[in-house]
């Protein structure tokens, strides 16, 4: 079966803490491109209203037996300490709300769940609404504003990128690719940890780290990925790994979390969560 990417779109010329928008268009057409997945989109970036109604009828249908990623492809912004995805000039969605909806819907299958969204770390706050071990992908900090620039060249890549679009693999493209900006991606396991890679990468420097040459094949071999490394392991401050370098450094530490077996969760079917 087919994995079902369903992509919410929100209105993407509001002005928050600055106006930007993302390559809305851009992502559709390659998204369409793409035989392995079923393509749903809600929402229409050019609309002065969002269209709630047909993202109520798009989680309605949601089923078990589907692989799932949702991309929140919209603003947020935090409210009285709660993240909010802004889907218009008027409707805020609570990522509390949101991820309510989802599970009552399809209460015992996991999700994938990956947004650009400004301050989108702080839907992790919430991950554990959602169906146990469900992953959580924010590029950006609780405290952090977005520009879209790096985003937006995550469109370039993938429509021809050959990895199922887990929210995992969604991060390890963006980050091998496009991210060349210091912003602070987050990760989270529902019903298990979340992650500051920023922070992770603090903790693995002048750590011993095992190379792993699947993951350099498995991200197109870039020729600075050895001495991003060699970075890692020697250095006495992340600083002396360059913005331009800081991707492939933060996709290096996000596959190891994943060797260690830190991005999975042990599922015990005989317990009801």
């Amino acid at each position: 079966m087919k994995r079902k990417v369903l992509l919410v779109v929100g209105k993407s010329d509001l002005t928050f803490q600055g106006k930007y928008s993302f390559e809305t268009e851009k992502l559709i057409e390659e998204l369409q491109k793409r035989e392995d997945i079923e393509l749903v989109i809600v929402g229409d970036y050019k609309a002065e209203n969002f269209d709630y109604e047909g993202l109520n009828n798009s989680i309605a249908q949601l089923n078990e037996e589907q692989p799932l990623t949702i991309i929140m492809n919209t603003h947020g912004s935090v409210k009285d300490g709660h993240f909010e995805f802004i889907m218009d000039s008027k409707l805020n969605l609570s990522s509390q709300k949101l991820f309510s909806l989802i599970s009552l819907k399809i209460p015992n299958k996991s999700i994938d769940l990956f947004t650009p969204a400004c301050h989108g770390g702080g839907m992790l706050s919430d991950k554990d609404i959602l169906p146990l071990g469900s992953t959580l992908v924010a590029l950006t900090d609780e405290n952090e504003v977005n520009h879209g620039g790096d985003f937006d060249k995550l469109s370039e890549y993938i429509g021809g990128f050959s990895a199922d679009l887990s929210a995992y693999n969604l991060l390890q493209l963006f980050l091998s690719k496009c991210l060349k900006n210091r912003y602070h991606p987050h990760i989270g396991i529902s019903g298990s940890m979340e992650y500051s890679l920023d922070d992770l990468l603090k903790s693995y420097i002048s750590m011993p780290l095992d190379f792993d040459f699947s993951h350099l094949e498995s991200i197109g071999s870039p020729k600075e990925y050895k001495e991003i490394f060699d970075k890692i392991v020697t250095s006495k401050s992340e600083w002396s790994i360059y913005a331009a370098e800081y991707g492939i450094a933060l996709s290096i530490i996000l596959n190891d979390l994943k060797n260690k077996g830190c991005l999975s969760i042990a599922i015990d079917d005989t317990k009801k969560r």
